[in-house]
């Protein structure tokens, strides 16, 4: 588990974690630990968060750590156990890299694929044994959006969006572990509700949010990629080189079945998928027409006992906010080869 390394008590009773945000923890709940120890989720030491940015820059955050990440963000914020574990799972079910195949099946608007399919498919696994015998129903974790520290709606702060930005940040480059330890120590609960209690680092981390959504999550580039992987995915389904049961293998096995394929068609899209690909916003002569999910936060700020969202209290970032939300537009994109020497 690359940045977030296991390792685990010869009873079995405590598991280490040596995560990239939070350092060195120990998780001791018996209950998480063979959940993390699954077959499902061990999966997801093969899945991607980054999507094709795995294959292009080589990022290597993973759904597992990310999950691992979620877990103990709700730990340190003391929500309920209940409400830990549910976070620990609620990634269960991403498909092979991510949010790509959202493109495949038509739902990248919300990228939604995975929510709308996370109940159908941890009933098929071990968790729901491994949860009643620890003494929840799965039930009682499905709805994964009444755990109000887990999940909320944007611009909302939440243990998922918190975590995986963080990692993002850390990935690019984009801030320092001093200033991760900041954001996390500027963060509070108030009402069930993740906030910040200082306006500048909410300033900060909110921006950052803005930046990396532009310049990856919703570039043009990024978009690009995951319709070309998106393209090769679909030629493979429709002729038989893979199946949609892979999808819920690992990238690397979908992936290489595609590159081993000698598919002139998938080998073309698959060879396009580089770092030195060039990407153009082209309305006229444009190789795809689509639409990507923009995200943000506009975070709530703690000052002498109420809240109120940085929009309202920062003119500069409101003006950046309008700006991101102007932009949720049509893509009309562009794909250009860079041969090796361009």
């Amino acid at each position: 588990m690359t940045h977030s390394r296991a390792l685990q008590g010869k009873s079995g009773d405590f598991l280490k974690i040596n995560d990239r945000v939070y350092g060195l923890q120990e998780i001791t709940d018996s209950a998480a630990i063979e959940l993390i120890n699954s077959k499902a989720l061990q999966r997801l030491k093969g899945i991607s968060q980054e999507g094709t940015y795995s294959l292009t820059h080589g990022f290597d955050i993973t759904r597992l750590e990310h999950s691992i990440g979620v877990y103990l963000l709700l730990k340190k914020f003391n929500a309920s156990r209940k409400e830990q574990l549910a976070g620990l799972i609620h990634d269960v079910n991403h498909p092979v890299f991510s949010h790509v195949c959202d493109f495949v099946f038509g739902s990248q608007a919300e990228e939604d694929f995975q929510d709308r399919h996370f109940k159908e498919f941890i009933n098929e696994t071990e968790l729901p044994g491994i949860l009643e015998k620890h003494g929840f129903k799965i039930k009682e974790l499905l709805d994964l959006h009444s755990f109000k520290l887990l999940e909320r709606q944007i611009p909302e702060l939440c243990a998922d969006r918190i975590d995986y930005i963080l990692r993002s940040f850390i990935m690019q480059k984009l801030a320092s572990l001093e200033k991760i330890n900041a954001f996390l120590n500027a963060l509070a609960v108030n009402r069930a509700c993740f906030v910040f209690n200082d306006k500048a680092l909410a300033k900060e981390f909110a921006l950052l949010f803005i930046k990396v959504n532009n310049e990856y999550y919703a570039s043009p580039y990024g978009t690009a990629m995951f319709c070309l992987l998106a393209d090769a995915m679909k030629l493979g389904l429709k002729k038989g080189i893979i199946s949609k049961a892979d999808l819920f293998s690992t990238d690397e096995f979908v992936y290489g079945k595609l590159a081993d394929s000698k598919d002139s068609e998938i080998i073309n899209k698959l060879e396009l998928i580089s770092k030195k690909t060039i990407v153009k916003e082209d309305d006229k002569a444009f190789d795809y027409c689509t639409v990507k999910k923009q995200r943000f936060v506009d975070p709530g700020i703690l000052l002498e006992g109420s809240v109120k969202r940085l929009s309202e209290l920062d003119e500069g970032f409101n003006k950046a906010l309008n700006q991101l939300k102007k932009s949720g537009k049509e893509y009309k994109l562009r794909v250009l080869k860079v041969n090796n020497n361009g």
